[in-house]
């Protein structure tokens, strides 16, 4: 099959392209800190309302014509002990939103996500994206490049998807790549296959979106399709508009089918800068594909050196195998990215899951650009509970931070009417030699597994948590609430919370967005449904705020909230 050839020589001197052919060959530590933050405050809450006391006492006590000093104190004191215990309010209970929550315009879900710049945001689902200016907080509607906004992703990539058609080799009566079809349902005869068989990539869906810090740009990244599978040992000649390809019996085939003809790909739009090298969303996007076949569910993380992106959320999961003692331990999860924040001296690690073990692994780059990275060697942490991972974790000062939620009430006949989510921390290394990970589990200092919702009596559910970790080391936490079991029924809601850096106990939910309507959406894991939150920090404070995306209930269906906090 012709395939349009590697961009990597494009995407400039030090930003790299990694890709799947080195994939495919409640309990609490921590270390002695300080005071901790709410625990200081309610030290002086308690000394100032002390002071308090006494003063008054004094002012009781003393002749009028000489408490007018006395009086003049307690004014003072009032006004330190309200702004006291104001900040203690925000400390336990959670910090106000500096960004007021809003719904996004013309975004849908599944999957909401978010990415900050310095000048613009974007707001996406699985298959649209919009694109704000911070200073009006409204949709661009001007000085885009696009005549859209919102605008769909497939029609995003249109013109790219006419070139790489013309580089498949595709039959004629098999896709027109000057008119690559939209509809990728169409049936066909499979006794005649060439007749009426869609072929042409047209679609793009599950999409992701981060924003480079370091260069400025926007990267937005699409698995895209046509429909030909070749068939493989026991596949079936049926169609299936939206077969799997980890499994081969419903992918959709025909014996007369070439097996060079395209599956999956994944593209690639990254925003260009203007002459001062900030972002300019005025100029069409750079666009590259990455070839693979099955390429589906895709991931992205960056840092100041490396763009890396796995084509698959299904891996060849015989090549990652976690060290726990002897024993090798294969993912039986996703392979999920860690994204990463502050210094670059370190792999670029992975996260993923086997029952109760927490398995990461790190890739290391290659000295030659065009060489293979080296897959470490990785480690295994036993947690006790099972691992169930939705998003993408955060790396930051040697410390992994994870969000993780699992079903704690199961009903055999309404499903789970019970999550709970969690906060996993784990400090990791390499060995001396930089051949394997090192990784400390329960009982060591600075590790942290952390339920939000198992308290006695708690019945509501804490779905699809999302994670960030800010310069301050303040973890954030943005999740869907809602009330699945018979007695405490409720439609979803977006809430968040903070755990200040040296707490101990998360502040209360705060709600980003409460639901509207009584409609109870469906289960989140189950198929075609929110399986996703977005979160990201904002780089013009250095990365102090995190703005927050996720999905609530609008009369039944999931819309997407935005908003940002600075804890």
């Amino acid at each position: 099959m012709n395939c349009l050839s590697h961009p990597v020589t494009k995407l400039g001197p030090r930003l790299f392209l990694v890709l799947a052919s080195v994939l495919m060959a409640g309990t609490l530590s921590a270390s002695p800190v300080p005071p901790a933050p709410c625990l200081a405050l309610k030290g002086q809450l308690v000394s100032l309302q002390t002071q308090h006391k006494k003063l008054v006492l004094s002012y009781e006590a003393t002749p009028s014509a000489k408490n007018q000093k006395l009086a003049a104190e307690i004014m003072v004191l009032d006004k330190k002990i309200s702004e006291t215990a104001a900040q203690l309010d925000s400390c336990e209970n959670g910090p106000p939103l500096s960004v007021a929550a809003f719904t996004a315009k013309g975004i849908r879900s599944p999957d909401p996500q978010i990415a900050v710049g310095h000048k613009y945001f974007a707001a996406i689902d699985t298959s649209t994206v919009v694109f704000y200016d911070k200073a009006t907080m409204q949709p661009l509607s001007t000085g885009f490049a696009y005549p859209q906004n919102p605008i769909g992703v497939s029609q995003l990539f249109q013109q790219f998807f006419v070139k790489l058609d013309k580089q498949m080799g595709l039959p004629a009566n098999v896709c027109d790549s000057n008119q690559p079809q939209k509809n990728l349902t169409n049936t066909f005869d499979p006794a005649q296959p060439n007749k009426a068989i869609p072929g042409c990539i047209a679609e793009a869906y599950d999409t992701r979106i981060l924003y480079d810090d370091v260069r400025h740009r926007f990267w937005i990244e699409s698995a895209v399709r046509n429909s030909l599978w070749p068939c493989g040992a026991g596949a079936e000649t049926e169609t299936s508009s939206d077969p799997d390809p980890s499994d081969p019996t419903q992918a959709k085939c025909h014996a007369d089918w070439n097996a060079s003809w395209a599956h999956r790909f994944i593209v690639i739009a990254v925003s260009q800068v203007d002459d001062k090298g900030e972002e300019d969303l005025s100029k069409p996007f750079h666009q590259y594909v990455l070839v693979d076949d099955y390429a589906d569910w895709p991931q992205m993380t960056v840092d100041s050196n490396y763009l890396i992106v796995p084509p698959l959320a299904t891996l060849a999961y015989s090549q990652f195998q976690a060290i726990e003692g002897a024993t090798p331990i294969q993912p039986t999860d996703s392979i999920y990215l860690v994204n990463s924040h502050g210094a670059s001296n370190h792999p670029t690690y992975m996260v993923s899951s086997n029952g109760n073990r927490l398995l990461i692994f790190a890739l290391r780059p290659s000295a030659n650009i065009f060489g293979k990275p080296v897959l470490l060697k990785g480690a295994g942490i036993n947690l006790g509970h099972l691992v169930h991972l939705r998003t993408n974790p955060v790396f930051r000062d040697g410390k992994i931070h994870i969000a993780s939620f699992e079903c704690t009430h199961q009903d055999a006949k309404k499903g789970c009417t019970k999550y709970i989510s969690r906060i996993i921390r784990v400090l990791v290394s390499l060995t001396i030699d930089g051949s394997a990970i090192k990784a400390l589990g329960p009982g060591s200092s600075g590790f942290l597994d952390y339920a939000i919702g198992n308290g006695p009596g708690d019945l509501w559910s804490y779905e699809i948590p999302s994670i960030e970790v800010n310069a301050a080391n303040d973890i954030v936490v943005v999740y869907e609430r809602a009330g699945r079991d018979q007695t405490q029924l409720e439609p979803t809601s977006v809430l968040y919370s903070v755990l200040y850096n040296g707490e101990s106990v998360i502040s209360a939910g705060a709600f980003l967005k409460v639901y509207a309507g009584a409609e109870i959406p469906l289960d989140p894991a189950l198929p075609a449904v929110v399986d996703l939150g977005g979160i990201a920090l904002d780089p013009s404070d250095n990365g102090l705020t995190v703005w927050m995306s996720h999905a609530y209930s609008n009369q039944g269906l999931y819309r997407e909230v935005l908003g940002a906090v600075k804890p």
